[in-house]
């Protein structure tokens, strides 16, 4: 075993390495998963409701995990999203 073969072995071990599939973990693929679906019932309710606002936020909710990678930033920024959503009439 060569030295590039240990160091991989053993950050493998350690719970590190391999990203998955373009980066993305099983996880923050799940989240994106959950997220996009999500934001295509926003954006199936902005269209029949005729508001622009519902539609714009489904159609971010459905997007934006394609470029984000890490899975505390897509539920972080998937979570504001919403949040912004549901309060920018409360306030």
């Amino acid at each position: 075993m060569n030295e590039l073969q240990k160091e991989a072995f053993t950050n493998l071990a350690a719970g590190g390495g391999s990203d998955g599939m373009f980066g993305f973990t099983v996880w923050a693929l799940l989240a994106g998963i959950a997220f996009s679906t999500i934001g295509y019932f926003y954006f199936r309710a902005g269209k029949r409701n005729s508001d622009f606002t519902t539609l714009g936020t489904g159609v971010v909710l459905m997007i934006f995990p394609y470029f984000v990678t890490k899975t505390p930033y897509i539920i972080l920024i998937g979570a504001g999203v919403m949040a912004w959503h549901y309060y920018r009439d409360r306030i």
